[in-house]
């Protein structure tokens, strides 16, 4: 269903305005007044009988607001979220996570109630014969319970599913929002520590000389992680790949392998920080860029 602008015409036939939110009243009736409440309190300020609208600028000029789009689209996607089994709280959920987009579109839901005919157009609401009509609210229960069935539908009707699958097998940090959570730091604490049965292997982009490894970098840059897809061909290579190493590149890169982190690395190895033991690596990820001749996506 597409949010087409209403246009209102009057009996001469002259086009009065067109209406970019208009035709979303029906969806904002549908809302029950439960989730109304927990809005501002200006929503109330709409009258429930859409012919009282059309002559009322100060609801249209409400209704036409980038507000009014938002109480929608905060409300549909939040109850859709609920429905797809993500594994994790919207409130920690990225803009950019590719199901909390699915979700702030406010059409694929609304094409579902109208696949169904449980919402009418606003249209047929301002051509009705009854003037009078007054909309009341629908009930918290059948809300979600008819929001429960609408999400499964769409979701199924365009194949959607898929992305709620591949995110969350393929979690990612820009799949959270940088707002501190326990749940995003469970997430970093198991991307960056979790020991897996197939070895993982952490190369930095490499900077600076040999010759002043003791030097501090004031800004870390994240681990950049390859997963090794063939564990005995890639071990291979590993291995090759360590033997034209030194004795201490070795060790450094042995522990990043066996999942130490910088500070573990610098005990072990005696630094003074581990600013040093990330130098060292960022040096062995560009040695093991050339050397496997592949792109890793290193500067």
């Amino acid at each position: 269903m597409k949010n087409d602008k209403l246009t209102i015409i009057a009996s001469s036939g002259i086009k009065v305005r067109e209406y970019r939110n208009l035709a979303l009243i029906p969806a904002f009736y549908f809302l029950p007044k439960y989730d109304l409440e927990l809005c501002e309190p200006w929503v109330f300020q709409i009258p429930r009988n859409p012919h009282h609208i059309i002559d009322n600028p100060k609801a249209l000029e409400l209704i036409e607001s980038d507000r009014f789009i938002g109480i929608l689209q905060y409300l549909y996607r939040h109850l859709a979220w609920q429905f797809l089994n993500v594994g994790m709280n919207i409130y920690t959920a990225s803009e950019n996570n590719p199901v909390y987009v699915l979700c702030s579109n406010l059409n694929l839901w609304l094409e579902g109630l109208y696949d169904y005919k449980i919402l009418p157009t606003m249209q047929e609401l301002l051509c009705s014969e009854e003037a009078d009509m007054e909309f009341g609210y629908v009930s918290l229960e059948e809300f979600t319970k008819t929001m429960e069935f609408i999400t499964q539908y769409v979701m199924m009707k365009h194949g959607y599913f898929g992305i709620v699958d591949v995110m969350k097998k393929y979690r990612c940090l820009e799949d959270y929002n940088d707002k501190d959570s326990v749940s995003k730091a469970n997430f970093i604490d198991q991307w960056y520590h979790n020991r897996t049965k197939h070895p993982t292997v952490y190369i930095n982009d490499i900077q600076g000389t040999y010759d002043d490894e003791a030097e501090e970098y004031s800004n870390e840059l994240a681990d950049p992680v390859v997963k090794v897809q063939d564990e005995a061909e890639n071990s291979i290579l590993i291995e090759r790949f360590m033997d034209k190493l030194n004795d201490k590149d070795k060790q450094i890169l042995q522990l990043r392998l066996n999942n130490y982190t910088y500070e573990e690395i610098a005990e072990k190895l005696g630094y003074k920080t581990h600013s040093a033991v990330i130098k060292r690596i960022k040096r062995i990820g560009e040695l093991f860029q050339r050397y496997a001749k592949t792109d890793l996506g290193f500067d």
